[in-house]
């Protein structure tokens, strides 16, 4: 099962300009969406629309993102400092 990775223009620019390991577990992370679309994340709340949004903890950022099974995507719309 190989679903579409869509990522948010935001999101790209902060994993573009992160250096080094950590970009490339966040490249990781990403396209491992592709093939495991059923990720569940290390938490996960609903957004307005009642969509449930996953976080995965990856390096030193949080990764938000939420599959759409109907279209087999997975959306990245968040890519931040997991301190913040």
């Amino acid at each position: 099962m190989s679903y579409q990775v869509y990522i948010e223009e935001t999101a790209m620019e902060t994993m573009i300009t992160t250096g080094g390991r950590q970009r490339r577990e966040l490249k990781e992370f990403v396209r491992s969406l592709a093939s495991d679309p059923f990720n569940e994340g290390d938490f996960f709340e609903f957004d307005r629309a009642g969509r449930k949004v996953l976080t995965k903890l990856v390096a030193d950022y949080a990764v938000s993102f939420w599959p759409d099974h109907a279209v087999k995507e997975v959306k990245v719309f968040q890519i931040s400092k997991a301190d913040e």
